[in-house]
């Protein structure tokens, strides 16, 4: 089990680095076509790319945020609660989760 945890924690892991490569990417051809749009050259595509780039960014740093249970909103909240008030917090978020899946009505 400890091989099969471990793997899954390198792959995530590099997936989040592909991830942060392809925000970084996406980044800098914003500033470039935004550049170039004000000296009347704009990079052809870069909605699309952009676009594209961000799945990647969302579907590849999903694994890895979500093997550290890591959420970009309760964070700031979190951080600021002692230990004991973010387990209850974590319990309820879980349970809540839960709660909703189970409510699903599967499609057949």
């Amino acid at each position: 089990m400890k091989t099969l945890l471990s793997t899954v924690s390198k792959i995530s892991g590099v997936l989040h680095g592909i991830a942060s490569g392809a925000l970084t990417f996406m980044m800098f051809i914003t500033v470039a076509d935004v550049a170039g749009r004000a000296a009347g050259y704009p990079i052809m595509g870069t909605y699309e790319i952009v676009g594209l780039t961000g799945a990647i960014v969302i579907g590849f740093a999903v694994p890895f945020t979500s093997w550290q249970k890591g959420h970009i909103y309760m964070e700031f909240l979190l951080d600021k609660l002692p230990q004991t008030q973010r387990q209850v917090l974590n319990v309820f978020t879980r349970l809540g989760c839960l709660v909703k899946r189970s409510a699903r009505k599967m499609p057949y």
